[in-house]
């Protein structure tokens, strides 16, 4: 199910040294989540379709010798989601190569894997 999710722009700076912050911090963009039915066998609600949303942002730089933070505007691309599937989350935990090496999605339960 697509979900209204706020992420952090913060973390898309952490590289940028001369920049102290950007606004605004957090955006809200949609993502998938949640569980599928209990007899999904350990699938997950997961995107089929994504895109890449450019952000304008205005980036806060370190104080000059005047005591004032120069602003710099610019983008910031994050990923939404605009269909969610239920499908296994390729982990190894959850999924493995069957013997025509095809994806096989199981969960873990009382000790085995069920298909």
């Amino acid at each position: 199910m697509l979900r209204p999710t706020l992420i952090d722009l913060r973390q898309f700076i952490f590289n940028l040294t001369e920049v102290v912050s950007v606004v605004p911090e957090m955006i809200e963009v949609l993502h998938c989540g949640g569980n599928c039915e209990e007899i999904s066998n350990g699938k997950k609600c997961l995107p089929a379709v994504k895109r890449m949303k450019d952000v304008k942002v205005m980036y806060i730089l370190g104080q000059t010798m005047n005591n004032i933070n120069e602003q710099i505007c610019g983008n910031i691309t994050v990923e939404e989601h605009e269909a969610c599937q239920c499908s296994c989350p390729l982990t190894l935990e959850t999924c493995f190569l069957d013997s025509h090496g095809k994806i096989v999605c199981c969960i873990f339960l009382k000790g085995m894997y069920i298909l």
